[in-house]
Protein backbone atom coordinates (compact mmCIF):
# COMPACT_ATOMS: atom_id res chain seq x y z
CA UNK A 1 0.00 0.00 0.00
CA UNK A 2 1.21 3.36 -1.17
CA UNK A 3 1.34 6.65 0.62
CA UNK A 4 -1.84 7.45 -2.13
CA UNK A 5 -4.61 9.96 -1.42
CA UNK A 6 -5.81 9.39 2.63
CA UNK A 7 -9.55 8.92 1.10
CA UNK A 8 -8.69 5.84 -1.47
CA UNK A 9 -6.89 4.00 1.53
CA UNK A 10 -9.97 4.93 3.56
CA UNK A 11 -12.10 2.96 0.76
CA UNK A 12 -9.77 0.04 0.59
CA UNK A 13 -9.66 -0.67 4.13
CA UNK A 14 -12.83 -0.47 5.16
CA UNK A 15 -14.42 -3.29 3.19
CA UNK A 16 -11.43 -5.70 4.80
CA UNK A 17 -13.60 -8.01 7.33
CA UNK A 18 -11.20 -7.50 10.15
CA UNK A 19 -12.28 -3.90 9.93
CA UNK A 20 -15.67 -4.15 9.95
CA UNK A 21 -15.87 -6.88 12.81
CA UNK A 22 -13.67 -3.50 14.64
CA UNK A 23 -16.07 -0.89 13.35
CA UNK A 24 -19.27 -3.21 14.33
CA UNK A 25 -22.08 -1.68 16.59
CA UNK A 26 -20.57 1.75 16.18
CA UNK A 27 -22.17 4.85 15.26
CA UNK A 28 -21.28 6.42 11.63
CA UNK A 29 -20.46 9.73 12.96
CA UNK A 30 -17.21 7.76 15.10
CA UNK A 31 -16.73 5.15 11.96
CA UNK A 32 -14.94 8.21 10.14
CA UNK A 33 -12.20 9.22 13.00
CA UNK A 34 -11.36 5.41 13.58
CA UNK A 35 -10.91 4.66 10.08
CA UNK A 36 -8.79 7.75 9.48
CA UNK A 37 -6.93 6.70 11.80
CA UNK A 38 -6.21 3.23 11.25
CA UNK A 39 -6.00 4.45 7.36
CA UNK A 40 -2.76 6.98 8.56
CA UNK A 41 -1.23 4.06 10.56
CA UNK A 42 -1.47 1.88 7.23
CA UNK A 43 0.21 4.54 5.14
CA UNK A 44 3.28 4.97 7.24
CA UNK A 45 3.80 0.48 7.44
CA UNK A 46 3.06 0.24 3.90
CA UNK A 47 0.19 -2.63 4.67
CA UNK A 48 -3.13 -3.06 4.98
CA UNK A 49 -4.91 -3.98 8.53
CA UNK A 50 -5.35 -7.99 8.05
CA UNK A 51 -1.13 -8.02 7.09
CA UNK A 52 -0.97 -6.12 9.97
CA UNK A 53 -2.55 -8.57 12.13
CA UNK A 54 -0.67 -11.37 10.28
CA UNK A 55 2.47 -10.39 11.26
CA UNK A 56 2.02 -9.41 14.69
CA UNK A 57 0.15 -12.61 15.56
CA UNK A 58 3.01 -14.81 14.12
CA UNK A 59 5.54 -12.74 16.01
CA UNK A 60 3.85 -13.74 18.97
CA UNK A 61 3.04 -17.02 18.22
CA UNK A 62 7.05 -17.49 17.41
CA UNK A 63 7.64 -15.53 20.83
CA UNK A 64 10.17 -13.20 18.92
CA UNK A 65 11.90 -11.24 21.32
CA UNK A 66 10.17 -7.68 22.65
CA UNK A 67 13.19 -5.51 21.07
CA UNK A 68 12.81 -7.26 17.77
CA UNK A 69 8.97 -7.01 17.21
CA UNK A 70 7.65 -5.02 14.19
CA UNK A 71 4.82 -3.38 16.04
CA UNK A 72 7.07 -1.33 17.97
CA UNK A 73 9.02 0.16 15.04
CA UNK A 74 5.73 0.88 13.65
CA UNK A 75 4.11 3.17 15.82
CA UNK A 76 7.87 4.64 16.63
CA UNK A 77 7.54 5.28 12.76
CA UNK A 78 3.99 6.45 12.89
CA UNK A 79 5.53 8.83 15.58
CA UNK A 80 7.73 9.74 13.22
CA UNK A 81 5.23 10.64 10.52
CA UNK A 82 3.15 12.95 12.65
CA UNK A 83 5.95 15.31 13.67
CA UNK A 84 6.55 15.49 9.50
CA UNK A 85 2.89 16.13 9.31
CA UNK A 86 2.57 18.70 11.98
CA UNK A 87 0.32 16.92 13.61
CA UNK A 88 -0.70 18.47 17.33
CA UNK A 89 0.82 15.96 20.09
CA UNK A 90 -3.31 15.48 21.20
CA UNK A 91 -3.95 14.55 17.42
CA UNK A 92 -1.26 12.05 17.62
CA UNK A 93 -1.72 9.96 20.79
CA UNK A 94 -5.06 10.53 19.93
CA UNK A 95 -5.23 8.44 16.95
CA UNK A 96 -2.28 5.95 18.39
CA UNK A 97 -5.29 5.15 20.54
CA UNK A 98 -7.65 3.97 18.16
CA UNK A 99 -4.96 2.21 16.41
CA UNK A 100 -4.20 0.49 19.78
CA UNK A 101 -8.09 -0.21 19.89
CA UNK A 102 -7.76 -2.29 16.65
CA UNK A 103 -4.97 -4.61 17.58
CA UNK A 104 -6.88 -5.01 20.92
CA UNK A 105 -9.87 -6.47 19.01
CA UNK A 106 -7.89 -8.87 17.99
CA UNK A 107 -5.85 -9.88 21.29
CA UNK A 108 -2.73 -7.80 20.03
CA UNK A 109 -0.29 -6.74 22.57
CA UNK A 110 0.91 -2.62 21.89
CA UNK A 111 3.60 -1.14 22.84
CA UNK A 112 2.73 1.00 26.45
CA UNK A 113 5.82 3.04 26.31
CA UNK A 114 7.45 4.61 23.59
CA UNK A 115 9.99 7.23 24.95
CA UNK A 116 12.70 8.23 22.67
CA UNK A 117 15.83 9.83 24.21
CA UNK A 118 15.80 12.62 21.59
CA UNK A 119 13.36 15.53 22.74
CA UNK A 120 9.46 15.64 21.76
CA UNK A 121 9.59 17.51 18.68
CA UNK A 122 5.44 16.96 18.79
CA UNK A 123 3.39 20.23 19.05
CA UNK A 124 1.54 20.24 22.43
CA UNK A 125 -1.71 21.20 21.73
CA UNK A 126 -3.30 23.48 19.67
CA UNK A 127 -3.82 26.67 22.01
CA UNK A 128 -6.86 28.16 21.36
CA UNK A 129 -8.27 31.30 23.07
CA UNK A 130 -12.17 31.13 23.42
CA UNK A 131 -14.14 33.71 20.52
CA UNK A 132 -15.47 37.13 21.75
CA UNK A 133 -18.22 39.17 20.49
CA UNK A 134 -15.65 40.86 18.26
CA UNK A 135 -14.35 37.84 16.26
CA UNK A 136 -18.10 36.24 15.66
CA UNK A 137 -18.65 39.96 14.47
CA UNK A 138 -15.53 40.20 12.58
CA UNK A 139 -16.49 36.39 11.28
CA UNK A 140 -20.02 37.79 10.51
CA UNK A 141 -18.76 40.81 8.73
CA UNK A 142 -16.14 38.93 7.03
CA UNK A 143 -18.29 36.31 4.91
CA UNK A 144 -19.70 36.36 1.72
CA UNK A 145 -22.44 34.52 2.12
CA UNK A 146 -25.55 34.71 4.05
CA UNK A 147 -25.43 30.94 4.08
CA UNK A 148 -22.16 31.76 5.57
CA UNK A 149 -22.82 34.31 7.51
CA UNK A 150 -26.05 32.21 9.32
CA UNK A 151 -24.16 29.21 9.73
CA UNK A 152 -22.02 30.80 12.10
CA UNK A 153 -24.73 32.97 13.78
CA UNK A 154 -26.79 30.05 14.00
CA UNK A 155 -24.23 27.88 16.03
CA UNK A 156 -23.02 30.81 17.77
CA UNK A 157 -26.55 31.50 19.31
CA UNK A 158 -27.85 27.77 19.58
CA UNK A 159 -24.46 25.60 20.47
CA UNK A 160 -25.56 23.19 18.11
CA UNK A 161 -22.86 20.96 16.82
CA UNK A 162 -21.88 21.10 13.02
CA UNK A 163 -23.29 17.70 12.11
CA UNK A 164 -26.58 18.97 13.64
CA UNK A 165 -26.63 22.56 12.16
CA UNK A 166 -26.32 20.72 8.93
CA UNK A 167 -29.04 18.32 9.53
CA UNK A 168 -31.34 20.87 9.67
CA UNK A 169 -34.27 21.15 7.28
CA UNK A 170 -36.60 24.05 6.39
CA UNK A 171 -39.68 23.06 7.89
CA UNK A 172 -37.94 22.52 11.22
CA UNK A 173 -37.13 26.30 10.84
CA UNK A 174 -40.68 27.52 10.06
CA UNK A 175 -42.27 25.72 12.45
CA UNK A 176 -39.93 26.51 15.14
CA UNK A 177 -40.15 30.53 14.79
CA UNK A 178 -41.59 32.44 17.42
CA UNK A 179 -42.35 35.84 18.37
CA UNK A 180 -40.76 37.82 21.07
CA UNK A 181 -41.76 40.96 19.99
CA UNK A 182 -40.46 44.30 18.18
CA UNK A 183 -40.24 42.32 14.91
CA UNK A 184 -37.91 39.99 16.58
CA UNK A 185 -38.19 36.07 15.99
CA UNK A 186 -36.35 33.33 17.67
CA UNK A 187 -36.32 29.96 16.59
CA UNK A 188 -36.96 26.72 18.49
CA UNK A 189 -35.65 23.25 17.63
CA UNK A 190 -36.79 19.92 19.30
CA UNK A 191 -34.19 17.68 17.96
CA UNK A 192 -31.35 14.66 18.81
CA UNK A 193 -27.82 15.25 19.28
CA UNK A 194 -26.17 13.16 17.16
CA UNK A 195 -23.13 12.29 18.96
CA UNK A 196 -24.70 11.47 22.35
CA UNK A 197 -28.11 10.29 21.30
CA UNK A 198 -29.78 13.06 23.68
CA UNK A 199 -33.25 14.19 23.17
CA UNK A 200 -33.10 18.16 23.47
CA UNK A 201 -34.11 21.68 22.85
CA UNK A 202 -32.31 24.78 21.81
CA UNK A 203 -33.15 27.81 19.98
CA UNK A 204 -31.54 29.91 17.54
CA UNK A 205 -30.90 33.66 18.16
CA UNK A 206 -33.25 36.42 16.54
CA UNK A 207 -29.89 38.14 14.80
CA UNK A 208 -29.30 34.01 13.02
CA UNK A 209 -33.15 33.76 12.29
CA UNK A 210 -32.93 37.27 10.14
CA UNK A 211 -29.62 36.09 8.59
CA UNK A 212 -31.43 32.64 7.80
CA UNK A 213 -34.60 34.24 5.92
CA UNK A 214 -32.09 36.37 3.75
CA UNK A 215 -30.32 33.35 2.43
CA UNK A 216 -33.42 31.57 1.89
CA UNK A 217 -34.71 34.88 0.31
CA UNK A 218 -31.90 36.04 -2.05
CA UNK A 219 -29.68 32.54 -2.10
CA UNK A 220 -31.56 29.41 -1.24
CA UNK A 221 -33.46 29.42 -4.83
CA UNK A 222 -36.87 27.42 -5.11
CA UNK A 223 -37.34 24.89 -2.51
CA UNK A 224 -39.61 22.48 -0.50
CA UNK A 225 -39.97 22.18 2.92
CA UNK A 226 -38.17 18.92 3.67
CA UNK A 227 -35.38 19.99 2.27
CA UNK A 228 -32.03 21.12 4.20
CA UNK A 229 -32.49 24.25 5.45
CA UNK A 230 -28.30 24.67 4.27
CA UNK A 231 -27.37 23.54 0.88
CA UNK A 232 -24.77 22.57 -0.87
CA UNK A 233 -26.19 24.78 -3.99
CA UNK A 234 -29.02 26.87 -4.79
CA UNK A 235 -32.49 25.42 -5.34
CA UNK A 236 -31.41 21.63 -4.98
CA UNK A 237 -32.55 19.06 -1.73
CA UNK A 238 -29.02 18.46 -0.76
CA UNK A 239 -27.56 19.41 2.77
CA UNK A 240 -24.05 21.77 2.85
CA UNK A 241 -21.25 18.84 3.80
CA UNK A 242 -19.02 19.37 6.45
CA UNK A 243 -16.25 19.10 4.57
CA UNK A 244 -17.99 22.21 2.45
CA UNK A 245 -18.75 23.85 5.51
CA UNK A 246 -14.68 23.27 6.81
CA UNK A 247 -13.31 24.47 3.74
CA UNK A 248 -15.27 27.57 4.21
CA UNK A 249 -14.20 28.56 7.38
CA UNK A 250 -10.60 28.07 6.47
CA UNK A 251 -10.99 30.32 3.84
CA UNK A 252 -12.74 32.80 6.87
CA UNK A 253 -9.76 32.68 8.10
CA UNK A 254 -7.36 33.29 5.73
CA UNK A 255 -9.64 36.32 4.99
CA UNK A 256 -9.37 37.87 8.39
CA UNK A 257 -5.17 37.00 8.32
CA UNK A 258 -6.23 34.35 11.52
CA UNK A 259 -4.22 31.26 9.92
CA UNK A 260 -2.36 29.23 11.93
CA UNK A 261 0.29 27.19 11.16
CA UNK A 262 0.43 24.27 8.63
CA UNK A 263 -1.90 21.35 9.89
CA UNK A 264 -3.05 23.19 12.80
CA UNK A 265 -6.93 24.80 13.36
CA UNK A 266 -7.26 28.60 12.64
CA UNK A 267 -9.25 31.21 15.15
CA UNK A 268 -12.14 30.12 13.61
CA UNK A 269 -13.51 26.81 13.95
CA UNK A 270 -17.38 24.85 13.86
CA UNK A 271 -16.30 23.50 17.39
CA UNK A 272 -15.25 27.21 18.97
CA UNK A 273 -18.76 28.58 17.80
CA UNK A 274 -20.18 26.06 19.94
CA UNK A 275 -17.98 26.82 22.34
CA UNK A 276 -18.68 30.39 22.33
CA UNK A 277 -22.38 29.25 23.40
CA UNK A 278 -21.37 27.82 26.22
CA UNK A 279 -18.87 30.00 27.50
CA UNK A 280 -21.05 32.99 27.21
CA UNK A 281 -23.97 31.48 28.84
CA UNK A 282 -22.00 30.33 31.58
CA UNK A 283 -20.40 33.84 32.20
CA UNK A 284 -24.46 35.06 32.03
CA UNK A 285 -25.22 32.80 35.01
CA UNK A 286 -27.95 30.78 33.44
CA UNK A 287 -29.22 27.66 35.68
CA UNK A 288 -26.77 24.63 34.52
CA UNK A 289 -29.53 22.44 34.18
CA UNK A 290 -30.50 24.70 31.27
CA UNK A 291 -27.31 25.06 30.18
CA UNK A 292 -26.41 20.85 29.96
CA UNK A 293 -30.08 20.93 28.57
CA UNK A 294 -29.72 23.22 25.38
CA UNK A 295 -26.05 21.78 25.23
CA UNK A 296 -27.63 18.19 24.67
CA UNK A 297 -25.03 16.94 27.22
CA UNK A 298 -26.27 14.30 29.72
CA UNK A 299 -29.11 15.74 32.18
CA UNK A 300 -28.25 15.33 36.21
CA UNK A 301 -31.55 14.40 36.82
CA UNK A 302 -33.81 12.66 34.16
CA UNK A 303 -37.14 13.89 35.88
CA UNK A 304 -36.21 17.42 34.84
CA UNK A 305 -35.02 16.75 31.58
CA UNK A 306 -38.03 14.89 30.93
CA UNK A 307 -40.06 17.82 32.10
CA UNK A 308 -39.02 20.36 30.23
CA UNK A 309 -38.73 18.49 26.86
CA UNK A 310 -42.66 18.47 27.61
CA UNK A 311 -43.03 21.91 28.74
CA UNK A 312 -40.22 24.09 27.17
CA UNK A 313 -41.93 27.47 28.34
CA UNK A 314 -39.03 27.72 31.04
CA UNK A 315 -36.41 26.86 28.69
CA UNK A 316 -37.82 29.22 26.35
CA UNK A 317 -37.79 32.18 29.15
CA UNK A 318 -34.07 31.07 30.52
CA UNK A 319 -32.94 31.71 26.61
CA UNK A 320 -34.88 34.72 26.10
CA UNK A 321 -33.74 36.23 29.53
CA UNK A 322 -29.55 35.75 28.58
CA UNK A 323 -30.23 36.50 24.85
CA UNK A 324 -27.96 39.67 25.31
CA UNK A 325 -25.07 37.19 26.30
CA UNK A 326 -25.48 36.19 22.42
CA UNK A 327 -26.56 38.56 20.63
CA UNK A 328 -24.17 40.89 18.12
CA UNK A 329 -25.74 44.29 19.38
CA UNK A 330 -27.39 45.80 22.30
CA UNK A 331 -30.84 43.95 22.79
CA UNK A 332 -31.71 43.36 26.86
CA UNK A 333 -33.81 46.01 26.95
CA UNK A 334 -35.83 44.93 22.86
CA UNK A 335 -36.34 41.17 24.83
CA UNK A 336 -36.50 42.28 28.41
CA UNK A 337 -39.69 44.47 27.75
CA UNK A 338 -41.34 43.07 25.14
CA UNK A 339 -45.24 42.49 25.90
CA UNK A 340 -43.81 38.74 24.76
CA UNK A 341 -41.49 38.05 27.24
CA UNK A 342 -43.94 39.54 29.91
CA UNK A 343 -46.56 37.34 29.44
CA UNK A 344 -44.03 34.10 29.12
CA UNK A 345 -42.51 35.22 32.51
CA UNK A 346 -45.55 35.69 34.02
CA UNK A 347 -46.71 32.04 32.86
CA UNK A 348 -43.63 30.75 33.67
CA UNK A 349 -43.97 32.19 37.56
CA UNK A 350 -47.50 30.94 37.52
CA UNK A 351 -46.30 27.46 36.62
CA UNK A 352 -43.35 27.59 38.78
CA UNK A 353 -44.98 26.21 42.25
CA UNK A 354 -47.32 23.55 39.89
CA UNK A 355 -44.18 22.40 38.13
CA UNK A 356 -42.45 21.66 41.26
CA UNK A 357 -45.13 19.35 43.13
CA UNK A 358 -45.81 17.75 39.94
CA UNK A 359 -41.38 16.78 40.35
CA UNK A 360 -41.93 15.98 43.82
CA UNK A 361 -44.59 13.80 43.28
CA UNK A 362 -42.76 11.89 40.60
CA UNK A 363 -40.11 11.46 43.26
CA UNK A 364 -42.40 10.25 45.93
CA UNK A 365 -43.61 7.86 43.17
CA UNK A 366 -40.42 6.26 42.58
CA UNK A 367 -39.30 5.80 46.17
CA UNK A 368 -42.84 4.07 47.02
CA UNK A 369 -41.91 1.75 44.33
CA UNK A 370 -38.39 1.07 45.27
CA UNK A 371 -39.98 0.42 48.83
CA UNK A 372 -42.73 -1.88 47.58
CA UNK A 373 -39.94 -3.51 45.18
CA UNK A 374 -37.53 -4.09 48.09
CA UNK A 375 -40.83 -5.53 50.31
CA UNK A 376 -41.33 -8.02 47.64
CA UNK A 377 -38.08 -9.13 47.64
CA UNK A 378 -37.73 -9.33 51.39
CA UNK A 379 -41.30 -12.01 51.38
CA UNK A 380 -39.86 -13.68 48.21
CA UNK A 381 -36.67 -15.08 50.27
CA UNK A 382 -38.98 -15.73 53.33
CA UNK A 383 -41.13 -17.94 52.06
CA UNK A 384 -38.09 -20.10 49.96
Amino acid sequence: MQRADLKNTIDQIKREEVVQKWLKGLKESTKKPYLTALADFCVVTNKNPTTLLNITYQEQENRIPPWELQIDQWFIAYKDYCYERNYSKQTCQGRRAIVSSFFHMFKINTPTNLVRREKDKLIVKNERKGLTKQNIIDAINAAKSFKLKALVLTQATSGMAQIDVLKLTIKQFENGLIDIGNGCKICKISMRRTKTNQEHITFIGFEAVELIQKYLQHERGEYDPEWALFSAKKGIKKAFTANGYNSAIKRLNKRLGWENKKWLFGKLTTHMFRKFFETQLTDSGMVDEHLRHFMGWKPKDPLKQKYYLANSEELQKSYIQHLGYLCLNDVETLTIESKEYKELKEKYEKDAKARDEELEELKEQNELTRKLVEDLIREMKSNE
